[in-house]
């Protein structure tokens, strides 16, 4: 079964040597040279020397043939599954985050510990140093819990209790980070695979948009340039045949903007839409009360904050649909608000009811 699969496996890599010049990259014996640098096939040649070694060496060193079994482990990595990229990059985005938990987690280890190796060294041969403080530690905030420590004190039972507690809130935290950057990776990946989608129809619009406006042009006023000597042969179109050639180009662009017109009906995300509708109308509510407090402390005249309802017309604003009004309305009183009142001027014009 061994000798069968080697065969194989030494097949399949001489027959990608091979197939590996349809990259341009790869073509000619330099090309062969940088293909076999790669990690790929490193990675299959030494999956085939370890075999090979195996076949050997199994009826002279056994010890030798386990130990070089173990190499063959390997052989699960020689996949090309996109799983282990994306979730190199969804760590690789988020480190700045991890880091920090970890920071913080070592922190506290180090805090708990010096305090339970202080509270319990005098009682309790478990915690008389300082390693074996942090064995715990770890351990407990980890909620494994062997059992071969355990605080004897009331003290050190209250710092126990507050180690789990905050050992189940830090260890947390990596996952939910994670989780988050892979969601928001996926949906960058989506996002990607829509505007592909799109590029091929919007190129094929272009294309076939251009070739029937080319159809309008007068012959007479098109330069014909030629290099070499080739023989060509010129045909010149009838009036009908002008006109045929246009409808069939017409009839082209008009199926290519149906089509892309389709893709982007079909790669718009309604959902996300929404979403994106809600948290604008949330930040906008925000900057609102932020502004209604800012004109409330401006002024202590209580006109200004009774008569004249600046969060009603920034709401109606925004159900008018104007935001760069509102956003107008916004930098004008935030800059108002930053300024040191010098008259009794108001800022606003008083509108006072009949």
């Amino acid at each position: 079964m061994d000798s069968f699969l080697l065969t194989l496996l030494t097949s399949e890599f001489i027959v990608r040597l091979w197939s590996c010049s349809i990259h341009t990259h790869f073509r000619g014996w330099r090309g062969k040279i940088r293909y076999l640098c790669s990690p790929y096939p490193i990675l299959d040649l030494t999956i085939i020397l370890v075999a090979a070694s195996i076949l050997y060496y199994q009826s002279k060193a056994q010890i030798l043939s386990i130990a070089l079994r173990g190499v063959k482990i390997f052989q699960v990595f020689e996949s090309r599954f996109r799983t282990w990229r994306l979730i190199v990059s969804v760590v690789w985005d988020q480190r700045l985050h991890l880091a920090i938990t970890f920071y913080i987690a070592l922190l506290i280890l180090l805090l708990v510990s010096f305090l339970m190796h202080l509270v319990e060294k005098d009682v309790n041969d478990s915690f008389n140093t300082l390693p074996a403080s942090m064995w715990w530690t770890l351990i407990t905030m980890s909620t494994i819990g062997y059992g071969d420590a355990v605080p004897e004190t009331t003290l050190g039972k209250f710092i126990a209790c507050l180690c789990i507690l905050v050992g189940v809130s830090i260890f947390a935290l990596p996952a939910g980070i994670l989780g988050t950057g892979l969601a928001l990776k996926v949906e960058k990946q989506n996002r990607h695979k829509r505007l592909n989608k799109r590029r091929a129809p919007a190129a094929q619009l272009i294309q076939y948009y251009w070739r029937w406006l080319a159809t309008d042009r007068p012959v007479s006023g098109i330069t014909i340039t030629i290099a070499g000597q080739c023989p060509v042969t010129y045909y010149m179109m009838n009036s009908r045949e002008r006109h045929a050639y246009r409808f069939i180009v017409r009839l082209r662009y008009l199926s290519a903007r149906t089509r892309f017109r389709c893709q982007l009906n079909q790669s718009h995300d309604l959902h996300q839409a929404i979403d994106r509708y809600a948290s604008g109308q949330s930040t906008l509510a925000d900057a609102v009360r932020v502004l209604a407090v800012e004109l409330t402390t401006v002024r202590s005249d209580p006109i200004i904050v009774t008569t004249c309802p600046v969060p009603v017309c920034l709401m109606w604003t925004y159900v008018l649909s104007n935001q760069a009004l509102t956003t107008k309305f916004y930098r004008l009183f935030t800059v108002y608000s930053t300024r040191k009142l010098t008259s009794n001027t108001p800022i606003i014009p008083v509108v006072r009811p009949k």
